[in-house]
């Protein structure tokens, strides 16, 4: 043996996890590459690219024409004025509507959209891919940024942080959709970052992020509950001037926008998705379910409030226990309200809270919390699992179901067993941690 050969084999020998390391990477980043590349093509060339984009863009048309959308909405859908000639150079003497499509944000993420309706379809969809891809490409960042103060990942660690999340099959789809998860998640997650730097940016990302009120509640929830009282208020003043500048538009009012609002209530009340109420039979058996779940959350976030002592503090944002709370409370929305499997995106927040704890300790294999861990790795794992083996599993584990409503159940049941860990977490750090800003800065 020569020298070279012992020294590879003493390498191989005195590094295996540096190895096995690489070799996750690896894995991680095939599934990612893989992920984002069929974002792109889908979302460019699939027929139902964009689709959820296309209720903005379309009725985008009635804002740059100066005509309320919801009021076209509730009226005449297809009363845009033709021919429409767009930036790009073409001119449209046709504009086709999707009728079941409604744009079902709040009135300012219309209105920011709402420029793009001077491109043509096939250019808006393209620019607002590009925009979502963007989007993507910086939310494993800023979650990193939101960890706790003095947290200093390695390159690894950062890795699978960001690898995971453009892995998702909650990120593929949102961005082949054109859905307004990723921006906003991204508002969310920049709001929390700037509330003590910049609160009026704070405060305006805030204001984004709540046009998807659903997804943005654990961002609203925290910010009050720690007294950014300038960055809520921001807001909330900037969704009421959205809803009165629709409002105001041409043959609006204000009670027409307050009933297209009810109406996008109603209907995400009896729509599929990700939420339990979806999940479990239909009755009062679902909704006794349900409701037992969120109040054994509710009262394990209850005690975590009391310990810490919340309202004696001034709250630190990234203080441990506080992004435990956040993330307790992103999980529990996710299943308890209407969701669609893209907006499961959120457990970003998770997988970085499950990778700085290992890097913390010191110990990814070994130390406290590791069976909650490892069983966190192992659900975020399944949910970057590629389309051919999800539809290989459904067509052997539920061959009669439409295999879209299969992968929102098995998301569900992802988020769900990733909320348990995350809930064990949250009660360890009420006797570990603080949310002073002196303790934790």
């Amino acid at each position: 043996m020569n020298g070279r050969e012992s020294a590879g084999q003493g390498f191989a020998a005195a590094n295996p996890q540096r190895i096995a390391t690489a070799a996750a990477l690896l894995v991680l980043l095939a599934i990612a590459t893989r992920s984002l590349w069929l974002a792109v093509e889908h979302g460019l060339f699939a027929d139902w690219g964009g689709d959820d984009f296309h209720a903005y863009w379309y009725y985008g048309h009635f804002v740059r024409q100066g005509v309320s959308p919801y009021h076209a909405f509730l009226t005449d859908p297809s009363a845009i004025a033709l021919p429409v000639h767009y930036l790009d150079g073409v001119t449209a003497g046709h504009v086709p509507t999707e009728g079941s499509m409604m744009p079902a944000n709040t009135a300012p993420m219309l209105l920011l959209l709402s420029p793009l309706s001077w491109l043509s379809w096939p250019t808006a969809k393209a620019v607002w891919l590009s925009c979502n891809l963007v989007f993507a490409l910086a939310i494993p960042w800023l979650t990193i940024g939101l960890l706790p103060r003095g947290s200093r990942l390695g390159k690894a660690a950062m890795a699978t942080v960001c690898l995971l999340f453009y892995g998702f099959y909650s990120t593929r789809v949102a961005m082949e959709m054109g859905q307004t998860t990723l921006i906003t998640l991204l508002s969310m997650l920049a709001s929390m970052l700037l509330a003590d730097r910049r609160w009026f940016a704070s405060g305006v990302c805030l204001g984004v992020a709540l046009s998807k009120y659903s997804l943005s509640l654990p961002a609203l929830a925290l910010l009050a509950g720690a007294r950014r009282s300038r960055v809520v208020l921001t807001a909330l003043a900037m969704q009421a001037l959205g809803t009165v500048a629709v409002s105001l538009l041409k043959s609006g009012s204000l009670a027409e926008t307050v009933q297209f609002y009810r109406d996008v209530l109603r209907r995400h009340a009896v729509q599929s998705g990700m939420h339990l109420s979806a999940q479990l039979p239909r009755g009062a058996a679902s909704t006794i379910a349900v409701g037992i779940l969120i109040c054994a959350v509710l009262i394990v976030l209850g005690i975590a409030v009391w310990r810490s002592g919340w309202w004696r503090t001034r709250i630190d944002l990234r203080a441990p226990l506080a992004l435990h709370i956040f993330n307790v409370v992103g999980l529990l929305t996710l299943l308890a309200i209407y969701h669609r499997g893209y907006d499961a995106a959120f457990v970003v927040v998770s997988v970085a809270l499950v990778v700085w704890e290992r890097e913390s300790l010191g110990a990814w294999f070994g130390g406290r919390g590791l069976a909650a861990q490892l069983g966190s790795a192992a659900v975020v794992l399944a949910l970057t699992l590629p389309t051919p083996l999800l539809r290989v599993i459904f067509a052997v584990v539920a061959p009669t179901r439409d295999p879209i409503a299969s992968a929102e159940s098995l998301i569900s049941l992802a988020v769900t067993a990733l909320l348990a860990a995350a809930v064990i977490r949250l009660y360890r750090a009420t006797q570990h941690t603080s949310l002073s800003m002196a303790a934790d800065a």
